[in-house]
């Protein structure tokens, strides 16, 4: 009866120890989530933010992708002309990255996507413009270049700021973030004028 008794107060903290510990676990895990997001979206609003214009290179942009010219350091070790590509990898529920040179673009090379944000359940992309049109500015889920005209043939038209939604999934909780990123090299309609 004593051994009974002890195997009940030892199995008892067990019990509360795993429990315990568990806890710890998730909260940790929960830092680490949030720290996760906070330097993506750091690295994204500086890539954003050294977007530039290039005749041959066009910025594209879909609800969950999309792909600016910039000057990237090429395979070979070299600054070039390049494109960087983010896309949502919804079957492994991951945001992926590549940079891609102007050598890479026309010979139809494709490197390896790079993983940069893990336990994503959704992203969305829209892009801000100035519709002159109805001279408002808008924001647009997909980005159609030709739908919007072009400030000059020698230059890309850009929007003037990108938007990320990024929805995370935190145990069984989603959590969204979302960032806002201005293009410095965009041209707005008043500086056309």
């Amino acid at each position: 009866m004593i051994v009974a008794g002890i195997i009940s107060v030892v199995g008892l903290a067990l019990g509360v120890a795993v429990n315990n510990g568990l806890t710890i676990w998730e909260r940790v895990n929960s830092m680490v989530l949030e720290e996760d997001a906070a330097i993506f979206f750091s690295k994204f609003t500086n890539e954003i933010k050294n977007v530039i214009q290039y005749k041959d290179l066009k910025f594209e942009g879909g609800d969950n992708m999309f792909s600016a010219p910039m000057l990237i350091n090429s395979f070979e070790g070299r600054v070039l002309p390049g494109k960087v590509i983010y896309f949502f990898d919804d079957r492994e529920g991951r945001i992926k990255k590549r940079y891609v040179d102007m050598f890479q673009l026309f010979q139809g090379k494709t490197p390896e996507a790079k993983t940069i944000l893990e336990n994503v359940s959704d992203v969305k992309f829209t892009y801000y413009l100035f519709d002159r049109q109805n001279e408002v500015y808008v924001w647009l889920e997909e980005w159609k270049e030709d739908e919007w005209g072009v400030v000059n043939e020698d230059e890309n038209f850009l929007p003037s700021a990108v938007r990320m939604k990024v929805t995370l999934k935190k145990g069984r909780d989603e959590i969204d973030y979302v960032k806002t990123v201005n293009i410095p090299v965009a041209k707005t309609e008043f500086e056309g004028k």
